[in-house]
């Protein structure tokens, strides 16, 4: 019989709507448990289910503390309560401080639903404000579940899902329709076809999972990752790499981040940068006051290259007396490495040859580092992109 997996759902301003779409897409016999933490008001009687069962043939119930949970059924967390794990049983359990922050906690969901079903448990995160629901990922991932959130562009509201992109407990980053398709087998890994080498195997899960197109990446860079995760492993050939990358839900990320891994620091390679802040010096001379300039930085990784531009171009603009509103767009495939843009923060050991007037200038010690200051980091945006698509 097949294993039952559960889904936990969390969503908050604006998840309504996520939740009538993704509920709709759901599949059919597949024994999956959803299980939603929708942020309510702790007074007042929800209409959530009655609303939700508009939208699906599933059977939408809010849990009770006799309930017992059935594969294909949809489960509600009820105003003022929270699911918890006690006992080795999946509880409800009333919040009598439920008026000082909001419930349900997507965060006791995530955690409960990680220590009851281990590797069974998925995280969804939709539409919603706050970071309510991070912590709870976190825990999920270390128990071998699998994380997804809406993508954040699709989303009302985008501090839920982005902050945990944010931190880096995401597996997987989806439109809605994109996860109605992909939770039909949530936890299974596309088997590749079996004329493939093992190498082509490989992109071909990839690709599958994680989006990833290797076609137009070097062979030798590609098997020189492989390795890496082999010797990490201790799995002597590639045959049995394979394998385990199709047995383990969590090594096709893992494989994915270190494909992906950045070349990047602060000023890196001087001479070209040299050369830049003459064409841009020679471009921005003749610009009128306010001019907006931007600047599309590509591959941009953990951030670095772009606030490097960003600092060329106010030294250009001190030089020159000029104030222009500049703008960088900077784009790469590895969210991971977004999210540390995002963060403006750095350790000191990756700005130490940068020249002690500019790191003064542009950023601010903190315990471990340094912090880009706020208002150089208002002038990028940090998105995903991938170039050869």
């Amino acid at each position: 019989m097949k294993k039952m997996v559960y889904i936990g759902i969390g969503a908050s301003a604006g998840g309504l709507q996520a939740l009538q779409k993704l509920i709709s897409l759901l599949p059919q016999h597949s024994q999956n448990v959803y299980i939603i933490a929708q942020h309510l008001l702790p007074d007042k009687k929800s209409a959530l289910g009655e609303i939700l069962s508009r939208y699906t043939s599933h059977t939408v119930e809010e849990i009770t503390p006799t309930t017992s949970f059935l594969g294909d059924h949809i489960y509600i967390i009820p105003p003022n309560c929270n699911l918890l794990l006690k006992n080795h049983h999946l509880v409800l359990e009333e919040d009598t401080l439920a008026t000082h922050h909001s419930t349900p906690s997507v965060d006791l969901l995530f955690e409960s639903l990680a220590h009851y079903a281990k590797n069974n448990a998925v995280a969804i995160l939709l539409s919603g404000t706050g970071h309510d629901g991070v912590e709870g990922m976190r825990t999920i991932k270390k128990q071998g579940g699998v994380t997804i959130t809406q993508r954040p562009q699709e989303a009302l509201y985008k501090g839920m899902p982005q902050s945990a992109i944010d931190a880096g407990v995401v597996d997987h980053v989806y439109t809605l329709e994109e996860m109605g398709s992909h939770l039909h087998e949530p936890l299974k890994k596309s088997e590749p076809p079996i004329a493939l080498t093992p190498l082509e195997a490989i992109q071909h899960i990839l690709n599958t999972q994680e989006n990833l197109d290797l076609s137009k990446y070097k062979g030798e860079t590609i098997l020189r990752r492989i390795t890496k995760r082999r010797m990490i492993l201790h799995l002597s050939t590639i045959e049995l790499y394979l394998q385990y990358l199709i047995d383990n839900a969590t090594e096709a990320h893992l494989l994915y981040q270190d494909i992906l891994i950045g070349v990047t620091s602060f000023f890196r390679d001087k001479e070209a940068f040299e050369a830049l802040e003459v064409l841009l010096t020679n471009s921005l001379a003749d610009k009128p006051p306010h001019y907006e300039f931007r600047i599309w930085c590509v591959a941009c990784s953990s951030g670095e290259e772009a606030y490097t531009l960003a600092i060329v171009v106010c030294e250009i603009c001190k030089k020159l007396g000029k104030t222009i509103d500049l703008r960088i767009f900077a784009t790469d495939i590895d969210d991971d490495a977004l999210a540390k843009g995002r963060s403006g923060e750095y350790l000191a050991e990756s700005l130490k040859s940068m020249e002690s007037t500019l790191l003064e200038t542009y950023f601010t010690p903190t315990k471990n580092g340094y912090q880009v200051n706020q208002w150089l980091r208002q002038q990028i945006v940090f998105t995903h992109h991938n170039l050869l698509q």
